[in-house]
Order: C-alpha cells, then structure tokens, then sequence
C-alpha cells in the first residue's frame, strides 16, 4: 500500500492520497543521487488508516559520533582550501530508538512548522520518511513559476551572527539557480529578490527568491532534475563537490536531501526533502547536514546538524 499525506507551506490543514493507476495527480519521490525516482498516480481519499512499510534495522544507515564528524569537516575545509573553491554540503545520519505514531507525529508537525511542507509518504520501495522541510524547489503560480535558494544558518534569536561565510554559502546557491533560469529558452521576464532572511522552525536562514513567467515549450521535469540537486544540498561546483560526497560522506544519503512534489495538469510544487527523519523496525533516522566552505568551523557545523535535527525531535518528544 502506498499512502501519501501531504500540508502545504501556508495552509492549516492537509489533504491524504493513495495509489490509484487512474488518479489525475502525479507524486514524485526521487533520492538525492537520482537511482531511486518513485513516480506515482496519486486520488484523494478520506481515510486516514496507515500500514507503514518499514525497513529492518540492519537496513539503518552508517552513522557517525562527533569526534568522526569533526575530522570529516576539516578533511572537507583542506580539501576545498586545496583543490576547489567553492562549497560542498557535508551530512550525517543518527539513529534513535523510539517508537513513533506516524500519523500522529505528522499532525504534531503541520500544527507545530506552518510555514513548511509537512507530509508523511510510505512505499515498499522506499519505506516510510516523514519531513517538514522550508525548502522551495520548484512551484508554479499560474502563467509564472518560483525557485527559491535557502542556505546559510543560526538559530533563531542569533541572526546577527551570520559572517562573510553564510553570505557566500547563500550567494553560490542564488547564482546557480539564477543562471539555470537565464539560460532555459522557455523562460523569461526572470525576477531575482534580494536576499532576506527566513525563519525555519527554530532556525534562520537567508533566502532569495527566483521567479519567471514560463513559455509553452516548458518542459516541468527536466528542468526540475536540472536544478536537482542544487549547491544548497551538494555543493559548487557541482560535479566536484557530489564527487567528494559519494567518496567521504561514509553513507548513503537515500531520500535525504533528494527531492518530492505533486503535478496536476496545470500545476505543480517540487520541495526539498529536508528536515526529514526515516521510520524503521526499531528506531528512527534523522539526517541533517550543512554548507562547507573554506571558512567553515568544524564545531559549529556539528552544532549546526544538532540544531537542524532538534526541528523534528522537540515535535516529537512532545
């Protein structure tokens, strides 16, 4: 049984999906690498009945300490002082073992974050993932469509500690998206905000919005796995920074950081699968990660990972 339910950024209710071969709605659930792209056709239903599709704990992800997670921040500043400048996104999973009401979890979320995209999806393919991520993809708004860049962070209350370092963090982000915009032929009129500054759950964040008015020849889907995955989550350049991902990061990443949306025939809204967790036999995973760059401080980004994580776990140790 697949089952999907879903809150959007802004609304204060939800709405609950099941498989259906006929449904008009299409779900995309796609990994972080892209091996894994869950494609489905989705109908609303009214029952919230929920049989979890849970992995064993031996199918758990590698999980690291503190002192390892250190070493691989600093191995990750030489490397970029070294070899590449620019920005590669470093995460981590850790595991907890408690039990969850998944349905129930979910609910505590869209009360407790909304502002972001909650939802609760399980699949034999996939297991059972639940997030509450502020992270905009790719929506459309009539004849026009927005992307958002969402990097850079502190904890709410301390945003005047933001440094020359989340400012370029931020700034890699914005110009990746902004260039795939310029460069697409089927978009135009390309509107770039200035930077401003978000808040997700207890965390801060800069944000610059992105938006076009897009041309019949359009196509939703490549271009979607063309901004996928952005330096927001993989790093900059690209190619460089996912290359030291899959050789250091000691762990695979799955859903985490990949990305997740509905289409109809006239609209769509792709997120981010951030602030996420994973729902096993025994346990549950969360996954939490952040921007390297050349001036990044090894305990502060693992204070930065706690501090992500805590957005699902004060909801869920309520």
């Amino acid at each position: 049984m697949q089952k999907l339910f879903i809150s959007l950024p802004g609304e204060s209710d939800y709405k609950v999906y099941i498989h259906d071969f006929h449904g008009e709605v299409g779900f995309a659930f796609n990994s972080f690498d892209g091996k894994s792209r869950i494609s489905t056709s989705i109908t609303p239903t009214d029952d919230e009945s929920f049989k979890p599709h849970l992995k064993s704990e031996s199918e758990r992800p590698h999980v690291i300490g503190q002192t390892e997670y250190l070493a691989l921040i600093e191995k990750t500043v030489d490397h970029i002082k070294n070899a590449q400048p620019g920005k590669i996104v470093i995460s981590r999973a850790e595991a907890f073992y408690i039990k969850v009401d998944p349905v129930a979890e979910f609910k505590k979320l869209v009360e407790a974050y909304p502002s972001a995209c909650v939802y609760l999806f399980t699949h034999p393919q996939a297991g059972t993932w639940m997030g509450a991520t502020p992270e905009l993809l790719l929506k459309s708004e009539q004849d026009q469509i927005r992307s958002m860049s969402l990097a850079g962070t502190r904890r709410k209350g301390e945003e005047s500690g933001f440094t020359a370092k989340e400012v370029e963090e931020q700034q890699l982000v914005t110009d990746y998206i902004h260039s795939l915009f310029l460069d697409n032929p089927n978009l135009t009129s390309i509107k770039k905000k200035a930077p401003q500054l978000h808040e997700a759950g207890n965390l801060v964040h800069f944000k610059t919005e992105i938006s076009a008015e897009w041309l019949p020849g359009f196509q939703v889907l490549p271009f979607v796995n063309q901004l996928h995955p952005t330096p927001a989550v993989g790093g900059f350049p690209r190619e460089e920074a996912l290359e030291f991902i899959q050789k250091n990061e000691g762990y695979d990443r799955e859903f985490y950081a990949g990305y997740f949306g509905i289409k109809g025939e006239a609209d769509f809204k792709f997120f981010v699968n951030l602030r996420c967790l994973q729902v096993f036999e025994g346990s549950i995973v969360l996954y939490a990660g952040g921007g390297i760059t050349k001036d990044s401080n090894p305990q502060a980004e693992w204070e930065e990972t706690q501090a992500k994580m805590q957005t699902l776990l004060k909801v869920l140790e309520s």
